[in-house]
C-alpha cells in the first residue's frame, strides 16, 4: 500500500512523524520532498505520476498563512496543500484522499470540505510530535488496513 503525503515545508516534521509511525506497517510512504519532483519536470507531471500509483493520499492542513476572510483574518494550510489534496480526491476518491489538520485551531477551509470528516492531531514540538502524534496515526493506519489497495 501506497500512501503519499502532503504537507508545507513548515508541516514537515509532522509529515516526518507519520512517515515514522508507519515504519512497522506494511505501508510504503512517499513525503513530496523524497524523490517526487524532479529537475526538469513540471510539480504537476510528478504528481500526475505520484497520483498513478497511490493508494492513499495524507494533506496536513497546518496553520501557515494568514488569509483575509470577510475582513477577518484567519489562518489557513498552504494553497497547494489543498490543492494537491483534491487532485488526489479526483482521482482516488474522497475516503482516499484523507485531511489531517490540527485539533482545536481554527482552520480556514475551503468550504466544499466542510462536514468532511478529518483526522485530527496534536500538535507538539521536539521529542513530543511522535507520541502527540500517535492517536491520529492510529486512527489513520486503520483506515487504511480497513480499505487496503486502490483497486480503481
Amino acid at each position: 500500500i501506497r500512501v503519499f503525503i502532503v504537507s508545507s515545508v513548515e508541516a514537515l516534521p509532522i509529515a516526518r512523524a507519520v512517515e515514522n509511525a508507519f515504519e512497522h506497517d506494511n505501508f510504503h510512504v512517499v513525503l513530496w520532498p523524497n524523490d517526487v519532483f524532479r529537475i526538469a519536470n513540471y510539480p504537476i507531471e510528478d504528481l500526475e505520476r505520484e497520483l498513478e500509483v497511490a493508494d492513499f493520499a495524507v494533506a496536513i492542513a497546518q496553520p501557515d498563512d494568514l488569509v483575509n476572510v470577510r475582513k477577518r483574518k484567519r489562518p489557513a494550510p498552504r494553497d497547494n496543500v489543498i490543492f494537491e489534496l483534491g487532485f488526489f480526491m479526483g482521482r482516488l476518491g474522497r475516503t482516499r484522499a484523507i485531511l489531517m489538520e490540527p485539533k482545536g485551531e481554527d482552520v480556514k477551509l475551503p468550504t466544499d470540505l466542510k462536514g468532511v470528516t478529518t483526522i485530527s492531531y496534536k500538535h507538539a514540538s521536539g521529542s513530543g510530535l511522535s507520541v502527540a502524534m500517535s492517536p491520529a496515526c492510529n486512527k489513520l493506519r486503520d483506515h487504511i488496513n480497513l480499505l487496503g489497495p486502490y483497486n480503481g
